[in-house]
């Protein structure tokens, strides 16, 4: 380079030039081998474990609940055969029940639940007695416990619930109560405009 080409590019601050080989070879250097993109990669092999976590579900956890009781059968007539007669359907219609009385115990968090629990399930019905009782019997004793334990599923849960609300409504008075009178001394700060005007 001449003289004059050097003092225009001091005079004009040009950036040297620089060799492309030179430019990727720093580029890499600084992108893929810095502690920044070292953090960068731990960061990605986090995200994939955490991912790998989420596809596993988790199993709920279960509570033991323990049902003690008995039932027995009821044959009633349906109570919408009346209605039916009424609007001059002959028609018989009868129900096989089963009237559940048992105890609900279990424990949940800290709270200790045991509760009556009263129910009627319906399991059979018919045009005639015999034709009610025939479709009871069809069932073994192995499909008739899997339905009294579908059918008592939903109603254990409802009882089991309210009972929880009822001991949490229970506790929290207990505690509101034992509280009594409490001091209550504060210094609040409040514009004066707001209490003159």
């Amino acid at each position: 380079m001449g003289f004059w080409n050097k003092l225009k590019d001091l005079v004009l601050e040009k950036e040297p030039e620089v060799e492309e080989d030179l430019v990727e070879e720093v580029y890499e250097k600084t992108v893929f081998e810095t502690k920044w993109s070292d953090k960068f990669k731990e960061a990605i092999e986090q995200d994939k474990i955490n991912l790998d976590k989420k596809e596993i579900k988790k199993e709920p956890e279960k509570v033991a609940v323990q049902i003690n009781g008995s039932y027995e059968f009821r044959f009633e007539e349906n109570k919408f055969v009346e209605r039916y007669r009424a609007h001059g359907i002959e028609m018989d219609l009868f129900d096989i029940f089963i009237i559940f009385h048992a105890s609900i115990n279990c424990t949940v968090d800290e709270f200790n639940i045991t509760t009556p629990a009263h129910y009627k399930i319906h399991v059979a019905s018919g045009t005639s007695e015999e034709q009610a009782y025939l479709k009871l019997a069809k069932r073994t004793e192995e499909e008739e416990r899997e339905f009294i334990m579908d059918e008592l599923k939903p109603r254990v849960i409802n009882d089991i619930k309210e009972k929880i609300s009822e001991e949490r409504y229970k506790q929290i008075k207990k505690q509101v109560e034992e509280k009594g009178k409490m001091r209550f001394d504060v210094v609040m700060d409040i514009d004066k405009d707001k209490l003159t005007k």
